[in-house]
């Protein structure tokens, strides 16, 4: 699992992981070039590292927000290099090794273009390029992707004031080839890394050679854009457009490494991915035709699944995973766009709130019960209006006093639990009715840890154990005589009648938004920050329907 820390002697962030058992056994260059964007005012920057056993490297912050951008930056490049090194050797034929040195051509002029510096810069760096591609100059700066190169000096000391009679003058030096590594080595790793290749070594060494070309054209482009020439790229030309043989799986893999998403979504994406494999018949991006896709949504259609299912979930998987692909360059577009089931709201189709009288229904019942999850999951959803994944997940070391106020910390749990988004996250106040009922001390009974589930194995990639406590707690609603509605999610339709509440007593759409952690619906939003202590009071306006005493009474576990 990776980390940031300070270490003793520095009050810069560093970054820390191990690398996979499996990686580790087939590294076969362990150089890699990490970039990070510029974030919260501070530089961007490039990062050469070595891959061992484990990856560090400064992430040159002292601000803990920026490390936390950064750690996620250095994940979802080393996601890449996993996914690659994982991957079979390949061995590329010409037309795909020259299409990938089109997206070097394309590096150079995309980064500078703009802003392309001086003339003599581009013209010093490309003879220092084409001294190290005839094998007469080895002992060379490596190329960065992204960095200005500033070479004037080089090239005046290599080869005098007239640089192409210098470079001719040079002797072809018999471990010409060692320069060629040593020059475009990172510029290499970096666009194998960017389409998830691995290459056999006869493929590297023609791919370096590829990529000393694009040294030459690229820098030729920028050459003329410095004097305030944009003609169109000619040289561009030359280059065919790579095309990519990966497969919707080692996409999703990719994707999955880099975006970290919730195990369930996991599960449910990869049954996506081998639905449509399973229709279409095969498993490669770019034999993907829109007409395919077309077609797997009629047949998921005819199979009787709902419009929302289609749309919000299968649909949903593939446009995320070819869009994917096209913003990593590998697809030019992605044939699932503008792909939908055609549908349209039908009454009776909404979800419903539970009325205030089947609310106190169901707190009498759960006022009833020794099991902690139907004892006090109930009264936690209905008074607080949290979703069900948030309480199920609490810890008691969560669950704190800030003043004279009983909070809740609605978080990732400790051992991989997740939130629905980053507008989930928030201290929500402890309705005094629950108080009153005496949920503190079963919190103090229980101690720091998981309140209403074993500690898990902290397996970030399992789905996650308060996942089973929301099952049980619906599967019990949906056995109590009366709440078989469909209309009614047993869980959710306690935050739908909350929501209700609140609108009834007239309590600010954004302060009811903050409590029940709603997104923003405008910008505006955005810069109103509310603290527990002034939701609790609306939090407590929201009145404890009339709950009785129960005799039904479950076993403890």
């Amino acid at each position: 699992m990776a980390y940031i820390y300070l270490d003793t002697d520095s009050s810069h962030w560093n970054f820390r992981l191990r690398t996979p058992t499996d990686v580790l056994r087939i590294l076969d260059d362990d150089r890699l070039l990490m970039v990070f964007d510029r974030c919260m005012g501070e530089p961007g920057f490039e990062a050469q590292v070595r891959i061992g056993a484990v990856v560090k490297l400064s992430l040159r912050t002292r601000n803990a927000a920026v490390a936390e951008i950064r750690k996620a930056q250095a994940l979802a490049q080393l996601a890449k290099v996993w996914a690659a090194k994982r991957s079979e050797p390949k061995r590329l034929n010409l037309m795909q090794i020259m299409g990938l040195a089109g997206l070097v051509h394309d590096l150079y002029v995309e980064t500078f273009q703009q802003e392309p510096g001086e003339r003599a810069d581009w013209i010093a760096h490309k003879a220092v390029n084409r001294a190290v591609r005839e094998g007469r100059l080895v002992d060379v700066p490596p190329i960065i992707p992204g960095q200005m190169p500033n070479e004037q000096q080089l090239a005046l000391d290599e080869f005098g004031d007239d640089l192409t009679a210098g470079i001719n003058a040079l002797p072809r030096l018999e471990n010409g080839d060692e320069g060629l590594e040593r020059r475009y080595g990172l510029l290499c790793n970096w666009v194998l890394a960017q389409q998830c290749l691995r290459v056999d070594y006869a493929t590297r060494k023609r791919l370096l050679v590829a990529i000393a070309k694009a040294g030459d054209t690229g820098p030729r482009q920028l050459k003329e854009n410095a004097i305030g020439d944009y003609s169109p790229d000619i040289y561009r030309e030359r280059y065919p457009r790579y095309r990519s043989s990966r497969t919707l799986q080692q996409v999703f893999e990719q994707w999955r490494g880099e975006t970290q998403p919730a195990p369930s979504s996991v599960t449910n994406w990869r049954g996506h991915v081998d639905s449509l494999v399973g229709f279409v018949g095969h498993d490669h991006v770019e034999r993907l035709t829109r007409a395919d896709i077309v077609s797997w949504k009629d047949h998921l259609v005819e199979k009787g699944l709902a419009a929302k299912t289609i749309n919000d979930s299968y649909l949903a998987c593939i446009k995320r995973l070819l869009n994917y692909e096209v913003e990593n360059h590998r697809l030019v577009e992605s044939v699932a766009e503008k792909v939908s089931v055609s549908s349209r709201g039908q009454a009776g189709d909404s979800q419903l709130p539970y009325t205030t009288e089947e609310v106190a229904q169901l707190l009498t019942l759960a006022r009833g019960q020794h099991k902690p999850i139907l004892r006090w999951l109930p009264w936690l959803v209905a008074l607080s209006g949290s979703r069900v994944g948030e309480v199920a997940q609490l810890w008691g070391s969560s669950v704190k006093q800030v003043g004279n106020l009983w909070v809740m910390q609605i978080k990732p749990a400790d051992d991989g639990g997740r939130l629905k988004n980053h507008w989930s996250e928030r201290e929500t106040p402890i309705h005094q009715a629950i108080i009153e009922e005496g949920f503190l001390n079963f919190v103090s009974d229980r101690g720091d840890g998981p309140l209403f589930y074993n500690r898990s194995s902290g397996d970030r990639n399992r789905k996650h154990a308060s996942k089973s406590v929301c099952n049980r707690l619906g599967a019990w609603i949906r056995s109590q005589e009366g709440f078989q509605d469909p209309r009614k999610a047993p869980n959710h339709a306690f935050r739908h009648w909350f929501k209700t509440e609140l609108g009834a007593l007239g309590v600010p759409d954004s302060m009811a938004d903050a409590i029940m952690g709603h997104g923003k619906k405008s910008e505006a939003d955005k810069y109103r920050h509310y603290t527990a202590q002034r939701k609790a009071p609306f939090v407590n306006k929201v009145q404890v329907p009339e709950v009785t005493a129960s005799s039904t009474v479950e076993a403890a576990e």
